[in-house]
């Protein structure tokens, strides 16, 4: 997977879509509690809004574009297996709307063969305010076909954040470790 911060497909997608559609997106916590530490294998990150628990090894690649202010990937280089994503600031809006305006854009023609593959709606209505799961698919500048998942997750103060991870064949355990461990940490 080609993933440098100027030629991965997502990057040049979502800072598009960030310039098109400047509609805040907000993401809730989702996860494990955060005074049990990281779960064995990862390292706990904190940035902004936002905590996460990244596999240990992982290479810390800064900030993708003006949205995606940090990003972390399984190897340095321009081939990644996996790459996760982070706007852990990314605006003061619900985790619905955060992942409306996404899969809105996405829909429209920013990722190229865009399919959502599977969504994790809330039990209740008012829980789409704090969080939201989509894994999806779409195909790259590189013609090849990528997995991702995007969560959107946030407070009752509205503190979203958001979370993707993208790789050609995503490990349902890393997703759910990824997901289990974002948590709004507010102001």
């Amino acid at each position: 997977m080609n993933t440098t911060r100027h030629r991965h497909p997502l990057y040049r997608r979502l800072l598009a879509a960030a310039l098109v559609f400047a509609v805040p997106v907000a993401l809730t916590a989702c996860g494990s509690g955060t005074d049990s530490g990281p779960a064995e294998g990862f390292q706990r990150v904190e940035a902004g809004w936002m905590q996460v628990d990244v596999p240990d090894g992982w290479v810390d690649t800064g900030a993708a574009d003006e949205t995606w202010t940090s990003s972390y990937q399984d190897v340095e280089g321009d081939d990644p297996a996996y790459q996760l994503l982070l706007a852990p600031e990314y605006a003061k809006d619900t985790a619905l709307g955060a992942t409306s305006t996404i899969v809105g854009w996405a829909q429209v023609g920013a990722f190229p063969d865009f399919r959502i593959v599977k969504q994790v709606d809330p039990t209740r209505e008012e829980d789409f305010k704090h969080y939201k799961r989509i894994r999806f698919t779409y195909t790259g500048y590189d013609e090849v076909t990528y997995e991702a998942v995007l969560w959107g997750v946030a407070d009752d103060e509205k503190h979203a954040v958001l979370a993707q991870l993208t790789g050609q064949d995503l490990d349902d355990e890393l997703v759910q470790a990824v997901g289990d461990s974002i948590v709004v940490t507010g102001e």
